[in-house]
């Protein structure tokens, strides 16, 4: 993704440079509030370290209530008239609800939550609230750079769903962040093959042909860190005279058969944590509990019940079922260690 690859550049040059993480002013005191109301309480409680956190992280739609279009404000007959109108959530648009298997006029839920291998308490740790358009991979990024860089955080593992599956967000991972990610590769396109596959790849890295023809190397691309290999009959003149008996079949572009190689160190596909290790998956199972974070929020302490229009107040309500999650966590460890005592 362009954009992930954009603001992966932009949070290294601003690290770089030793300047300070931009937070918009609201969702900075609504963060401060979660942390000194919440945050160190609950570290004082042993059910987080704000040093050593273990996140995962997830966007869920919120409903706006207003209406897409605008208010009217004119005085015309006609319902579709071309006068200004008033709209009372601009910041809102359509998005699509993976849950509810249906598009919410309204905005983004972006949120970390912490849990832990020693104890069952998940907990809230950073709110940030944006369109309802907005796919996760970017807000992703803006808030665990904002949760580590902006609010000096540190992070341990990360768990996180296929939408997260971009190579810079595993760079930055390593390379600023100091974080494992566990993310599962995105197979959407996964078997979409029209044309031949590759016969061999030699030790060197370099994909062999049906025709048992070395491709051609055409260049690095950076954006996606891999390798760009061409047909050698159509990428070179000097090539023309080699001969294969799958011209036809092979690729009906002009420009002939494309395949892309990755190098060694690609964080993507080699992480620090193998994917196909038992330790990987035992991890990733924690992926959920931001889902179960969100039900806690959204039908236990009715998140969803406050009919606003406002972003920031939607932000705001978000704080109190978020403060609601650590205080229900606190009433549970008191009430089972009075348990234990008598």
């Amino acid at each position: 993704m362009k954009i992930v690859a954009r603001l992966a550049d932009r949070f290294q040059r601003i690290d770089q440079n030793s300047q300070e993480v931009y937070i918009p002013h609201a969702e900075k005191i609504i963060n401060d509030i979660l942390e000194l109301c919440c945050l160190n309480e609950s570290q004082s409680r042993k059910l987080l370290d704000k040093q050593h956190l273990n996140i995962s992280a997830d966007g869920s739609k919120l409903k706006a209530y207003s209406k897409s279009n605008g208010k009217r404000i004119c005085d015309c007959e006609s319902i579709s008239c071309e006068c200004p109108r008033f709209f009372n959530s601009p910041d809102a648009s359509w998005g699509y609800d993976a849950y509810r298997n249906c598009y919410i006029f309204g905005y983004n839920l972006y949120q970390v939550n912490s849990w832990s291998g020693q104890h069952t308490c998940e907990l809230p740790v950073y709110l940030m609230m944006v369109t309802g358009s907005r796919h996760d991979s970017v807000p992703g990024m803006f808030a665990v750079n904002r949760t580590i860089k902006g609010m000096g955080y540190g992070v341990d593992n990360g768990c996180f769903d296929a939408a997260h599956d971009a190579t810079d967000f595993y760079r930055l991972s390593r390379d600023m962040w100091n974080m494992r990610p566990f993310i599962p590769l995105n197979t959407t396109n996964e078997g979409n093959i029209k044309n031949l596959p590759m016969a061999s790849i030699t030790e060197e890295g370099m994909p062999v042909c049906q025709a048992g023809h070395h491709m051609y190397y055409s260049g690095y691309c950076k954006d996606r860190d891999r390798i760009k290999w061409r047909c050698p009959m159509k990428a070179a003149k000097k090539n023309q005279n080699l001969k294969c008996d799958f011209t036809d079949v092979c690729s009906p572009s002009d420009y002939g058969r494309v395949v892309y190689t990755h190098p060694k160190d690609n964080p993507r596909l080699y992480p620090p944590i193998p994917r196909t290790s038992q330790k990987w998956k035992d991890t990733y199972d924690h992926r959920t509990s931001a889902e179960r974070v969100f039900k806690r929020e959204k039908n236990d302490f009715k998140l969803t019940a406050f009919r606003t229009r406002s972003k920031e107040r939607l932000l705001f309500y978000s704080l109190l079922t978020a403060i609601a999650v650590h205080v229900d966590a606190w009433f549970h460890q008191d009430s089972q260690e009075k348990k234990k005592a008598t």
